[in-house]
């Protein structure tokens, strides 16, 4: 069985929203932000705060509003979502205003970005593919998961978002930087910014 943190703006589309399992020891974070952010805290070999973002498309990000949600997140944390956002730094062909101002909040707050260049985000209308969808993290985190993007859209418009630790995974070599892991049975931390039916079907897949 999963719990189910959402929030939801009834003036746009999206939402986000956090399914977790219930054996999973857990605990909700409140924000105080107009951001269609959602947060809770996990136990797993350390506590760590996960945060669940949507950024629509057509909105304005500043990052003022984006450091007072940081501020909220106990570290460390994983902040990861639908930003809309394109930079080459994640993977994306241009940039556009929210690219800029989000590699200049990481850069600034000492951050670091889990996404290794893969598309993230298939346009229903003309195909083609893009990297809307970040994971940034604090650095004491960076080394301890693995990120990819899951094969299989779910019936959604945005790829799955994997993150998969390093000491709990089934045995397999990660290379991270220079550094090669061998893992050693897992923990997976999955996050979509809809809250519909197709969540629930996300969380019965086999990643």
């Amino acid at each position: 069985m999963y719990s189910t943190f959402s929030k939801v703006d009834e003036r746009a589309a999206g939402g986000s929203s956090i399914f977790v399992k219930d054996n999973v020891i857990h605990s909700t974070v409140q924000l105080t932000t107009d951001l269609q952010a959602v947060a809770i805290r996990l136990s797993l070999d350390k506590t760590i705060t996960l945060c669940s973002i949507y950024i629509p498309p057509n909105s304005i990000i500043d990052k003022a509003k984006l450091k007072n949600l940081t501020d909220q997140l106990p570290s460390p944390f994983i902040l990861m979502g639908d930003f809309n956002a394109h930079n080459p730094l994640w993977g994306s062909k241009t940039h556009n205003a929210k690219g800029k101002i989000i590699e200049d909040f990481v850069s600034q707050e000492g951050l670091c970005i889990f996404n290794d260049g893969s598309n993230t985000y298939l346009h229903p209308g003309n195909g083609s593919y893009s990297s809307i969808d970040i994971t940034i993290c604090d650095p004491s985190l960076l080394l301890d998961y693995s990120w990819r993007v899951h094969d299989d859209l779910c019936g959604s418009d945005h790829f799955p978002i994997v993150l998969e630790h390093f000491l709990i995974l089934p045995n397999r070599e990660y290379h991270v930087g220079n550094l090669t892991r061998r893992t050693g049975p897992c923990l997976r931390i999955s996050v979509e910014r809809n809250f519909s039916q197709r969540c629930l079907r996300l969380c019965k897949i086999q990643f």
